[in-house]
């Protein structure tokens, strides 16, 4: 069974209606159901500075063609980012 936050990339951490940071409550709680352990990687950095890099090494991708993980952009306190 693939739950449903694994089945594309999400943003955990939002920013609120007064414009600070905050959990994404929904998210959290399907976290928590999980019964193996799991890690979070949050790699952040300036364009074309090697993250993608990083999580491809992560994940255990060493040819550069055809990434394994796609950025996902999403807005965090006006700024646009990939996770």
């Amino acid at each position: 069974m693939v739950l449903k936050i694994f089945e594309e990339p999400r943003c955990l951490i939002d920013t609120s209606d007064e414009g600070g940071l905050q959990a994404v409550q929904e998210y959290i709680e399907e976290l928590k159901s999980l019964d193996k352990p799991l890690v979070i990687i949050a790699i952040a950095g300036l364009y074309r500075t090697g993250k993608s890099y990083l999580m491809n090494r992560l994940a255990g991708k060493t040819e550069g063609k055809g990434a394994v993980i796609t950025p996902h952009v999403c807005d965090v306190m006006g700024v646009h980012s990939s996770v």
